[in-house]
């Protein structure tokens, strides 16, 4: 069973890109967040808490592309799980470990970010012919009925 769950925290952790036996992206991170409290008239940061997240496929690989760099502030959205294994020396281990579906990074403070076009196999990218992705919606729509050609535009004022 998992938990939907959004955190939000700075990366401490974040390792290679990996890829299976079986070709799929995985990469694992890890962030602290702890919540401010007031002590007298100032904010302090309360207890850390300590977050392993894992990330597969688009999102691994997009991670890994963005070159983040430990102290960033990253929100992850995924699914909170238990994760248990059993050592080399026979003892099992259980930890709480966040599925990310989605990270997106605090840009506030950042002098640039830096973003890194990953190439992977397949689909055929659109014809340079101006067949693109924009005349093959017009072309769907007015096949549909619900433009009048593939020429018109449904926004366009009189």
């Amino acid at each position: 069973m998992s938990i939907p769950l959004t955190a939000t925290g700075r990366l401490v952790r974040i390792d290679d890109l990996a890829v299976t036996a079986t070709g799929t992206s995985r990469l694992g991170f890890a962030l602290a967040t702890s919540k401010p409290r007031k002590v007298g008239d100032k904010w302090e940061d309360g207890p850390t808490t300590f977050l392993p997240c894992i990330a597969w496929r688009d999102v691994a690989e997009a991670l890994a592309a963005a070159g983040l760099d430990k102290g960033t502030e990253i929100t992850v959205s995924g699914d909170l799980a238990e994760r248990s294994w059993t050592t080399r020396d026979g003892t099992e281990r259980k930890q709480l470990e966040l599925t990310a579906r989605s990270v997106a990074v605090n840009l506030t403070g950042r002098q640039s970010v830096t973003v890194r076009r990953i190439t992977r196999s397949g689909p055929a990218a659109p014809a340079a012919d101006g067949s693109g992705a924009l005349e093959q919606a017009r072309s769907a729509l007015a096949a549909s009925g619900m433009l009048a050609d593939a020429n018109s535009d449904p926004w366009a004022t009189a």
